[in-house]
């Protein structure tokens, strides 16, 4: 007889600093930012304080001394959210997610009006849940990705 046991899901739960990004100015410049927004984006400090329960996700955003945002996903949620920009204006796109089997939650965002995701983001857990690794893919032209890792604060 073979017992077959489905592991916890990872929770995101915590507050999570920004220790690397790789690519950054080129996504943001393919995102049609200019040079002096990159600029100053690249040298915020940004936190993520993640609250993870069940199904539901709410991210906190703080960038240096710019407002926090704080958005709230709900996986499987097809009607998505608004969400706010840099400058803290609500977008008109909506945000939907979904959860893998293997843990890693898939966020798309940036909806046309034909319903296709132009932004991906994929969070996934390493180091035995001590690191953050957020995978953001443009998926139209000209196309972009960047992955920023965060570690775990205690």
């Amino acid at each position: 007889m073979t017992i077959s046991l489905q592991p916890n899901p990872p929770n995101y739960s915590g507050t999570w600093k920004l220790t690397s990004s790789e690519n950054l100015d080129g996504f943001l410049k393919a995102r049609g930012i200019g040079w002096a927004q990159r600029k100053l984006a690249a040298s915020l400090s940004v936190t993520h304080i993640v609250e993870h329960v069940g199904d539901q996700f709410k991210i906190t955003i703080k960038r240096g001394l710019l407002n926090p945002t704080s958005n709230v996903y709900i996986v499987g949620d097809q009607k998505g959210t608004k969400v706010k920009d840099l400058s803290g204006k609500e977008n008109t796109f909506v945000v939907t997610s979904e959860k893998r089997e293997s843990g890693e939650v898939l966020v798309f965002s940036g909806y046309s009006e034909d319903g296709k995701a132009i932004v991906q983001a994929i969070r996934m857990l390493c180091d035995e849940g001590k690191t953050l690794k957020i995978f953001v893919s443009k998926l139209i032209e000209p196309k972009a990705q960047m992955v920023s890792i965060f570690t775990k604060q205690e």
